[in-house]
């Protein structure tokens, strides 16, 4: 399905949108580099920084389960390095870096922020991706082998009713009850996992969470994010953006398929849907 043939809203509840690639990890990668991978972004366009801690390594394979794992204990010859991010002026852009993954955010900060759509946001992480790679190459830090590429929208939706009535926003909670012993929930938490498939062929998930928020102004909302994450049909980046295109439309229509149809009309559903 091409991008132009997918569902599409005038106001979606999207709220921030990240696309990042993981690759083997580059020990050669060290905080003393950030000030020059700095430069490189445009410290004037990215004046803040933070530091956070790394994410682990997320691998889809076949049948792989989330279960519980056991401790696993790491002896380190040097401590690991942190994750950066740079942040723009006005909060709504964020790069991020760690050792084993590169990543770009944009997040709507205000109510009249408006969606700049997922093309403009791939190019601008494909822009400051391609800077990544180009001093780790120019500084000889390793090979850039990506190993999996992932695309995670967040969307608020407002509720404006009880968090029990998770049927009017949610097409796959009913509400239904065999009698009338249990009242409305007090809290509905959803999560979800589909197969994502290239020719027949299993190549990652898309995750959804849907979980119940209060907004600043203490409106109930419903948190749902929608993350799409496999292996690329290569190593580099523009195996990466296909599959960012294969995970944009899962992400598109898997959200399409799990929200309501008097959702869509809040949202301004404008395709033939």
């Amino acid at each position: 399905m091409t991008a132009n043939k997918l569902p599409d809203f005038k106001q979606p509840p999207i709220t921030e949108v990240a696309i990042s690639i993981q690759f083997e990890a580059l020990p050669g990668l060290r905080a003393i580099h950030l000030g020059e991978i700095w430069d490189a972004f445009g410290r004037a366009d990215f004046p803040q920084t933070e530091e956070q801690p790394t994410l682990p390594a997320q691998i889809e394979r076949v049948g792989s389960s989330r279960g519980l794992l056991p401790p696993q204990i790491s002896i380190l010859n040097v401590a690991p390095m942190p994750r950066y991010f740079f942040i723009s002026k006005s909060g709504s852009e964020a790069i991020q870096i760690q050792q084993d993954r590169f990543g770009y955010n944009w997040r709507k900060l205000q109510e009249n922020d408006e969606y700049p759509r997922f093309g403009p946001i791939e190019e601008r992480f494909e822009d400051y991706a391609q800077r990544f790679i180009s001093f780790v190459q120019d500084h000889r830090l390793g090979n850039m082998r990506i190993t999996q590429a992932e695309v995670t929208y967040v969307n608020k939706i407002r509720t404006e009713g009880a968090p029990g009535k998770l049927e009017k926003v949610v097409s796959v909670f009913s509400g239904d009850y065999t009698d009338s012993f249990l009242h409305d929930p007090e809290e509905v938490q959803l999560a979800l996992r589909y197969p994502i498939l290239r020719d027949g062929d299993f190549c990652g998930r898309l995750y959804v969470d849907v979980r119940p928020i209060t907004l600043l102004e203490g409106q109930a909302a419903l948190n749902m994010v929608l993350l799409a994450r496999g292996k690329p049909d290569g190593n580099d980046i523009k195996a990466a953006r296909g599959f960012f295109e294969t995970a944009h439309e899962h992400i598109v229509s898997g959200f399409t398929s799990i929200t309501s149809k008097q959702m869509h009309q809040i949202w301004g559903r404008i395709d033939n849907g």
